[in-house]
């Protein structure tokens, strides 16, 4: 069995992670008794964590199949994602089982290469050889493979919803139109007073999409239970194709 260990920011990216994954074979661990003893520590004894009852349980999601185990971590923020992938390598190293992978799916927001260079530094090279991570999409071999994924395609600035957004163009085009024709529209104030960033619009078009699908449908649900990724658009949307490419690579599939 391979392991492997993937931190990003959110749930959302999880769920776009998650559904890469399954379209190749490795699907979700529902039960417990179900999953690989190696995770195990890192599933949380107590509740609530920290005993605040509103904190999310900081537990991975885990996808497996027959050869290769996979824990995907929401941090909740770029800036949490160092001192969690440290803590977790911590934890991992004294294993005789040791991790055959590591990766970290980031967005590139408006500026690709400074929050590249910002993860890399921030995260150090304390247990692992990050530093030798030249280009964004990159995976350097060895024990483990490590890299790190730039969303949406480790060359332009945007997000985990750029991408998603690209696969509505190919599968959901007339909901995508009327969804972008219904936020433009809007007045502005509303987004004024929400305090919109740049980022904001493309989570309101495709909230608009999952809700004509199921109203009251969150967004990251939809990533996992719509047809934005999906074998249509993996053939037609180079953006998808590319993360594909790097999980298998770094997974250790192809």
């Amino acid at each position: 069995m391979k392991f492997c260990y993937i931190i990003t920011e959110g749930p959302h990216d999880v769920e776009l992670i998650g559904k890469i994954l399954k379209m190749n074979g490795v699907r979700r661990v529902q039960l417990l008794k179900k999953l690989e003893d190696y995770w195990i520590d890192m599933i949380p004894k107590n509740y609530p964590p920290d005993g605040d009852l509103m904190k999310r349980v900081p537990v991975p999601a885990f996808f497996q199949n027959e050869s290769v185990s996979v824990a995907v971590h929401a941090a909740g923020s770029l800036t949490r994602i160092p001192a969690i992938l440290n803590a977790t390598l911590l934890n991992k190293s004294d294993k005789e089982t040791k991790l055959d992978a590591v990766g970290v799916v980031i967005d590139a927001d408006m500026d690709l290469v400074p929050s590249f260079q910002k993860c890399i530094r921030d995260i150090g090279d304390e247990q692992l050889t990050f530093s030798a991570l030249g280009t964004p999409g990159e995976i350097v071999d060895g024990s483990p493979r490590i890299g790190v994924y730039v969303l949406p395609d480790n060359e332009h600035p945007g997000t985990l919803e750029s991408m998603v957004l690209d696969g509505a163009q190919v599968i959901y085009p007339d909901l995508l139109e009327s969804a972008q024709k219904f936020v433009d529209e809007a007045d502005p104030s509303y987004k004024e007073l929400a305090g919109w960033k740049p980022a904001d619009r493309n989570k309101a078009v495709i909230g608009c999409i999952a809700n004509i699908h199921k109203p009251g449908k969150a967004n990251q649900v939809s990533i996992g239970d719509n047809d934005w990724i999906s074998e249509t658009t993996r053939n037609q949307v180079p953006s998808i194709q590319q993360m594909e490419q790097f999980l298998k690579k770094l997974i250790g599939m192809e």
